[in-house]
């Protein structure tokens, strides 16, 4: 991490945790961020002349470890924000003190949201069983599927392992645990397992997460989500997304894998090779034609009606683009 600043240890270790991915799921990865910003206020020592600078020198640090995590961005930009019109003309104990409640309100109406999310689920009209297919690791198609589970609603869930970080394993792991019955499988065996239940006449849905809803309502996630979606549409299979509204880019308009984030080619193969190029991209685009619906704590919405919700103000997007032209 290159800065001048001195940012407390523990603060450090919750930037490498995001950074290593040991932080999963958007909205561990937002409450990773409030957890560190608490942290430093409770312990700033600081005149109230640096405060701005610290911490925006901070925000900047917790920015740049995830390309594609709006919703620890809104919270960012929330917050700086915050700090720049409540810091004028008030003293640093007020300041922080404000602060601190601001972080704990923003962190207690996010769980709030996701709660939403998953009262929505309950009252989900589901006529008979289903196969949930899923693909990588998010907390909120976990609580989903589990509250689906709890209605008896959910005949198994068919997870792929997610290379190369296996992320997969962890949503098997959690939802074996609530007596779920979970069929594991390698990525590429998506489409030919679909296929084969559907022979079956198993009443198959795709759940997956999102990092990012364009402002076209194209979906950004884990890698292999594009590819599962398009095998999915083609047998008919419906592709439910489940997200907070503040999975939403309020700024950028059009998306290419280089815009996103290439990982270290070591993740997929751990070995030099003369000749031999790895490509370790961590995510990938979804049309938004191929989502049926996005399940957000404002309801159950189509994509594009989903980003006509958006309401950032013309100085937090401002501020959004010096964030992300920093990182640049």
């Amino acid at each position: 991490m290159q800065t001048k600043h001195k940012f407390l240890a523990k603060t450090l270790q919750i930037i490498k945790d995001i950074d290593d991915l040991k932080v999963q799921g958007a909205s561990n990865i937002a409450f990773a961020c409030q957890d560190a910003l608490l942290y430093e206020l409770g312990h700033y020592t600081k005149t109230k002349e640096e405060l701005l600078v610290y911490f925006f020198a901070l925000c900047k640090e917790l920015w740049r470890t995830r390309p594609t995590e709006p919703a620890m961005k809104h919270f960012i930009v929330s917050f700086y924000s915050e700090l720049d019109q409540f810091s004028k003309k008030r003293n640093l104990s007020v300041v922080k003190n404000h602060l601190i409640r601001f972080v704990k309100s923003y962190k207690e109406n996010q769980k709030k949201d996701i709660k939403k999310i998953s009262k929505i689920v309950k009252n989900w009209d589901l006529h008979k069983k289903v196969v949930v297919f899923t693909h990588c690791h998010s907390s909120i198609v976990e609580t989903a599927i589990k509250s689906l589970h709890h209605k008896g609603l959910i005949e198994f869930v068919v997870n792929t392992e997610t290379r190369p970080l296996f992320q997969g394993r962890t949503t098997a792991k959690n939802l074996s645990k609530c007596g779920i019955k979970v069929h594991h499988i390698v990525d590429s065996c998506a489409y030919a397992y679909a296929r084969l239940l559907k022979q079956r006449e198993k009443n198959i849905v795709f759940f997956t997460g999102a990092d990012v809803i364009t402002r076209k309502g194209e979906l950004i996630n884990k890698i292999g989500t594009s590819q599962i979606s398009f095998c999915m549409h083609h047998l008919g299979i419906q592709h439910y997304v489940f997200a907070t509204s503040n999975k939403i880019d309020p700024v950028f308009l059009e998306w290419s894998l280089e815009d996103i984030e290439i990982r270290a080619p070591q993740e997929v193969w751990d070995e030099h090779n003369k000749n031999i190029f790895v490509h370790n991209y961590a995510f990938d685009i979804t049309p938004e034609y191929l989502i049926k619906k996005i399940v957000t704590e404002k309801g159950i919405i189509e994509p594009k009606e989903l980003v006509k919700t958006d309401n950032l103000k013309k100085k937090e997007k401002e501020l959004w683009l010096e964030f992300e032209n920093w990182r640049d």
